[in-house]
């Protein structure tokens, strides 16, 4: 009797064993074991949205424009922002710092579309203006939810606005040797519908010494903003033939030389 109370005992707490036929006086019910098979599902940062990303984006700029250390409330508490890769601040008390007590930034703005690069990341190009130069490049954000982990500037470059006017110029004065002097000698390229591609000083200065006679009043109509790495694009507009032509510019400058300049198009507009 003892060895069947104990073989019934092992096999109410063992579960039993499928192989054997059932007791026919005894039936066990197996315990609910929903509790003990719950688990929570796992939390994950929520995606950013495209929505969320631009009130953030603007948001941090008008506090950089501002100098608002308040700024520092879009970030995590040990948040980071980098101005280049290795020069940057981490936790609101020293980005506050940082955004209060900064260079004289002025003119802050976002100048293109907000892109989405993953759930928790997106960039955007920004520009401002500092001791008499514009500055524009394209920032990526990193963050947690609504708030900011990390921002960073992946590039930023002084706006080569000199050079341009300085290209109208040697246009305007109808000096191929202004215009070539502008260029890198070796890598200098010149593109548009015209002539196609020009490459290097000797076919640019022929080009300028052929049509600058008949092109007056060259010159850049708006600002320069930043496209790519490098690379900057403006409105511009000239007079030929007594019409007014205007289109919009493309401009790769590097070490203060022109690398290429590019009419992205153009068109009779009276």
């Amino acid at each position: 009797a003892v060895v069947l109370i104990l073989g019934g005992a092992i096999a109410f707490l063992g579960g039993g064993d499928d192989s054997r036929p059932a007791d026919a006086t005894t039936t066990v019910s197996a315990a609910p074991t929903t509790a003990a098979t719950t688990t929570e599902p796992p939390t994950t940062a929520p995606a950013i949205t495209a929505a969320a990303a631009i009130e953030i984006a603007d948001a941090f700029i008008a506090a950089r424009e501002a100098h608002d250390p308040a700024g520092a409330n879009l970030y995590t508490e040990d948040g980071q922002h980098y101005d280049s890769p290795s020069v940057g601040v981490s936790g609101r008390d020293m980005i506050a710092i940082d955004i209060e007590g900064g260079a004289p930034v002025t003119n802050a703005q976002r100048v293109g579309d907000v892109t989405l690069v993953d759930s928790t990341t997106f960039t955007f190009p920004a520009q401002y203006d500092w001791e008499g130069a514009t500055w524009a490049g394209v920032m990526r954000f990193e963050v947690e939810g609504t708030l900011i982990a990390r921002s960073e500037w992946l590039y930023k470059y002084e706006a080569p606005i000199d050079e341009v006017d300085a290209y109208f110029d040697a246009w305007n004065a109808d000096d191929p040797s202004a215009v070539g002097a502008l260029y890198s000698a070796a890598n200098g390229v010149h593109i548009d519908p015209e002539v196609g591609i020009l490459r290097g000083r000797d076919q640019i200065e022929a080009d300028v010494d052929e049509r600058s006679a008949t092109m007056t009043d060259a010159r850049r109509t708006g600002d320069l903003t930043l496209s790519g790495k490098f690379t900057f694009t403006f409105p511009a507009r000239f007079e030929r033939d007594g019409a007014t032509w205007a289109g919009v510019m493309e401009i790769d400058t590097r070490s203060g030389f022109i690398f290429r300049t590019e009419w992205l198009g153009w068109s009779r507009i009276d």
